[in-house]
């Protein structure tokens, strides 16, 4: 006999199916109810465990990369691998016997080609600190003292620097226990040296050195992204919340109103100059007088045989100072850069940082501003002074040349110390100061780049008579190179813009930043083409003595020279004048030349300085501004207009400019 199980009936099932199927929706109905609660709304208790267990990674967004004006990249980032070893992960493989140092460390050097020796012992060392922690870290354990933690174990030592191609594949194809790749973002200067003191330079850290790099460092960083997930107890990723996520921004490229066509033009012209002069250094910039954007700009030292100053010690005795000091030796005088071997990038941009007295450049300026406000000194005669020597103001005044009589702009041109002495008499003080202030005299340039120099404007508690008159000629006052440039640029400016002083600027106008052009009036329009007119003279001049050597020139030109004395810079509150020493160094000079071109219808505004010429140009008096500055300012602007598509204006070396003039008026 045989048991059967009685099969269910239809009505069971009808019943219990869609009980079933109810209390499966209610449960699941609950489930997501509460889900939602605890999303919407968690429990204190549960927000700490959550909070505990949140981490945030962070997502790198590459430094933006750096353009020249035509888009000619000048730094740029990229990614690179380096190598770390995990010395915890080392000593669990020493423990087990599956590998010893001394492979270890020869299988590195082979990766990296840095030396075996180097990293056997960075390894020990890195062991042996890490046993010394975790005695530290067990008797913390055994006797915890209250606001004291032992340093916890070294888990991350880098060895050599970035990875080439090959080397990274070795790596990847030979794993190594405890040695491990990351990757990291490098800043690559691909436009070379050649702007390198412009560009700056930036780590990898990241450590912000010098230039637009440091100045412009949040510009160029752009914004990084973010992840918030919540893990597990090893670590693991468990789930990311709604909106816990940010993606990256990275930064527009940053274009530099920097061409590098012609920053290599100007270099190459400086650093001829400065050898041609057996000169300490030079600077030299080039200008868009239209826009103030700086187009180019570059500084070199050159190492010549100097010595210290002989200064005096305050300390001793003044009859113990030397009697008799020589002071017609050649004195270091040219602040040095030690940085600059290190790297160019990290180099002092001299053209914004240094200044010194102008000199005979500076009566652009002055002789501007009085006909400006004096316009009847364009009529006067002024009287010649017998052997070029006169006193004013109880002070003796001296030219380079005897000129006898000389019209107001005789006088700009024969740059007569004379001249505008007396000239400057129609100022009074306050007038002469706010007129240079209005040059931007004493202002910084505001390139946009880190320590630019202010140069230097007496105020009016100081200003005296002496003051007064030393001026006149670019004494007593000192601008840099880059100050210079931007007040010349008022003469080089057209229409109702003439006489302006534009904004200096590095960022390329019309590309990425704000367009709006800033200027300030110095002196009327008619009062800054006159000038301009008068100062064709001066480049004619320059002209007719290198055109021998150099050839018929295409463009016309306007210009100023200058050759300024140097006072001794004291570094040391004891240092005192030396016996028998004047202000400035006997035969030590810094001689300039700045110019515009085309005269009509200027486009660039060049200025070049050569620091400290040869004592072999001294003694055949061959030192002077025209002299070893010109030329290369004229060589400049030969090469630079034809790159910049300006049409040549000069028919023959004798074609008058003046009535060319008339077109800008």
């Amino acid at each position: 006999m045989t048991d059967e199980t009685p099969a269910p009936t239809a009505l069971r099932v009808q019943w219990v199916a869609p009980a079933l199927g109810i209390a499966c929706s209610f449960m699941l109905l609950a489930i997501i109810v509460r889900v939602a609660i605890l999303q919407a709304a968690p429990p204190q208790r549960i927000m700490d465990v959550l909070d505990a267990r949140e981490r945030q990674h962070t997502i790198g967004v590459p430094r933006a990369d750096v353009l020249d004006r035509r888009g000619r990249p000048l730094a740029v980032s990229r990614y690179v691998h380096r190598v770390f070893f995990d010395p915890i992960e080392i000593a669990e493989q020493l423990e087990k016997g599956t590998i010893t140092i001394d492979e270890l460390a020869a299988a590195m050097a082979w990766m990296t080609g840095e030396n075996d020796f180097d990293i056997d012992r960075r390894i020990q060392i890195a062991l042996g600190e890490n046993r010394d922690r975790q005695i530290a870290i067990d008797k913390a354990k055994a006797n915890p003292i209250e606001g004291e933690e032992p340093k916890p174990l070294i888990r991350y030592v880098r060895i050599g620097g970035h990875l080439d191609d090959s080397r990274l594949a070795i790596v990847r194809a030979h794993p190594l226990p405890g040695i491990h790749l990351e990757r990291e973002a490098t800043r690559d200067r691909v436009g070379g040296d050649l702007a390198a003191s412009i560009v700056g330079k930036v780590g990898s850290d990241p450590m912000y050195s010098e230039g637009i790099e440091r100045v412009m460092r949040e510009r160029l960083e752009g914004r990084p992204g973010a992840i918030t997930y919540t893990h597990d107890a090893a670590g693991r990723p468990l789930w990311i919340a709604r909106g816990a996520a940010t993606a990256p921004e990275p930064a527009a490229p940053l274009h530099l109103s920097i061409d590098l066509e012609l920053q290599r033009i100007v270099l190459a012209e400086l650093e001829r100059a400065v050898e041609d002069a057996d000169a300490a250094g030079g600077m030299v910039i080039a200008v868009d007088p239209s826009t103030g954007e700086v187009l180019a700009m570059a500084d070199v030292l050159r190492e010549v045989d100097k010595v210290p100053y002989p200064w005096a010690d305050d300390r001793v005795p003044r009859e113990q100072w030397d009697p008799h000091p020589d002071l017609f030796r050649r004195f270091q005088f040219v602040r040095p850069d030690p940085h600059r071997e290190q790297d160019p990038a990290i180099a002092r941009n001299r053209v914004v940082e240094d200044a010194y007295e102008p000199g005979s450049t500076f009566k652009a300026f002055v002789w501007a501003a009085l006909t400006d406000a004096h316009p009847d000194l364009l009529d006067e005669v002024f009287e010649a002074a017998p052997g070029g020597v006169t006193f004013i103001d109880g002070r003796r005044l001296q030219d380079a040349h005897a000129n006898g009589e000389q019209t107001w702009s005789e006088v700009l041109v024969n740059s007569s110390n004379i001249g505008m002495a007396l000239g400057a008499k129609r100022f009074t003080p306050r007038e002469f100061h706010d007129a240079l202030e209005r040059f931007g005299i004493g202002v910084p340039p505001r390139v946009g780049l880190p320590d630019e120099a202010e140069g230097t404007l007496r105020s009016l508690k100081d200003w005296n008579k002496y003051t007064h008159v030393s001026i006149a000629f670019g004494q007593e006052v000192t601008t840099s190179v880059a100050q210079t440039a931007r007040s010349f640029s008022a003469f080089a400016r057209n229409g109702n813009e003439a006489g302006t002083v534009p904004s200096l600027r590095l960022n390329a106008v019309g590309v990425g930043g704000p367009d709006g052009l800033i200027a300030r009036r110095a002196v009327s329009p008619e009062a800054a083409l006159k000038t301009r007119e008068v100062m064709v003279a001066i480049a004619e001049k320059l002209d007719n003595r290198i055109e021998r050597s150099e050839g018929p020139f295409a463009y016309s030109m306007f210009g100023k020279s200058g050759t300024a004395q140097v006072v001794p810079e004291r570094t040391e509150s004891w240092q005192r004048r030396p016996r028998g020493a004047r202000g400035y160094l006997e035969r030590q000079y810094v001689s300039s030349f700045v110019a515009g071109a085309p005269v009509a219808h200027p486009r660039l505004v060049v200025m070049v300085t050569i620091e400290d010429p040869g004592p072999a140009l001294v003694r055949r008096n061959v030192y002077y501004g025209s002299q070893v500055a010109g030329p290369a300012v004229r060589r400049i602007m030969e090469k630079a207009l034809p790159y910049l598509g300006v049409e040549p204006d000069r028919v023959s070396a004798d074609a008058s400019s003046t009535s060319a003039l008339a077109n800008a008026r």
